[in-house]
């Protein structure tokens, strides 16, 4: 039974603020979003965009509630100098248009990853204090392979695909506490078991 301070997201205008021709931008740039036979039944972002190639290599957990936060972030993401200049009406790195006065954006960087094809939201609840998102790692594994050592390259490991995954997450905008937790599982067939990820303190907006 759902506890009494508990409730689910409902549909809210801004899913329609982001244009279907955004969509097909991101697929043509080698993003996607989940198929049908990949939603859950549980309540989720409005939009999940995910993918193995960004240029941020180091992992990191982050709250964007605003459009300057988007652009910084996603110029990172793009390797690309940061700059509060960007030309947003010639958009040269394609940056995804978002309602910051309706939504915010939950973005996680995985860092170096072998065997990981992209992440994936669990679900997404509002509690009384808190707004909780659950995500995991869309993984699959791969025979044992040989190490071969390459000189001045390191080790290599054959059979492996070494990816820098990412997950953008539009969420509704909330004062209230964010809480990040990934599902994590040694094997496939274990059951995932949700650790906190990030926390971020509730905020209210100056009127």
């Amino acid at each position: 039974m759902t506890p009494m301070n508990t409730r689910f997201f409902q549909p809210h205008p801004c899913a329609a603020l982001i244009p279907l021709l955004i969509l097909s931008v991101f697929l043509a740039m080698g993003h996607r979003c989940l198929s049908a036979d990949e939603k859950r039944k549980d309540p989720q972002p409005y939009l999940t965009l995910t993918g193995t190639d960004s240029r941020v290599r180091e992992r990191g957990c982050f709250l964007i509630r605003s459009e300057a936060e988007w652009i910084k972030t996603w110029q990172r993401h793009k390797a690309s100098k940061e700059s509060p200049d960007y030309d947003l009406f010639h958009n040269p790195l394609g940056l995804p248009a978002v309602d910051f006065g309706q939504c915010m954006i939950v973005a996680v960087f995985q860092g170096a990853k072998m065997n990981n094809a992209g992440l994936q939201a669990v679900s997404l609840v509002e509690e009384k204090e808190r707004v909780v998102l659950r995500f995991e790692n869309k993984t699959y594994q791969t025979a044992q392979a040989a190490r071969l050592t390459i000189p001045a390259e390191g080790v290599l490991t054959v059979g492996a695909k070494d990816e820098a995954v990412y997950g953008f997450f539009v969420i509704p905008k909330t004062g209230k506490a964010v809480v990040v937790e990934e599902g994590v599982r040694q094997l496939l067939t274990e059951p995932l078991k949700f650790k906190e990820r990030a926390s971020f303190p509730p905020r209210v907006d100056p009127d």
